[in-house]
């Protein structure tokens, strides 16, 4: 089972980067083998949150369109 959608953060030359992840199996350690990405880096933290809630939404077939 996934995991929903999430955001990530790492520092890539001395700058915080963000980016869209979730679990490919949630009974499995959190590892990159094991991670499935919803996005590039980027450096907006609010733009990763939004990119998840908006995979996890279309995911839920609530009717949002991304």
């Amino acid at each position: 089972m996934k995991s929903p959608w999430k955001v990530t953060m790492q520092y890539i030359c001395g700058k915080p980067q963000y980016a869209v992840y979730r679990l490919r199996d949630v009974s499995k350690v959190d590892h990159s083998g094991n991670r499935e990405s919803g996005s590039t880096y980027m450096d907006s933290k609010e733009e990763a949150e939004r990119i998840a809630a908006e995979l996890n939404a279309k995911e839920a077939g609530d009717g949002k369109d991304g």
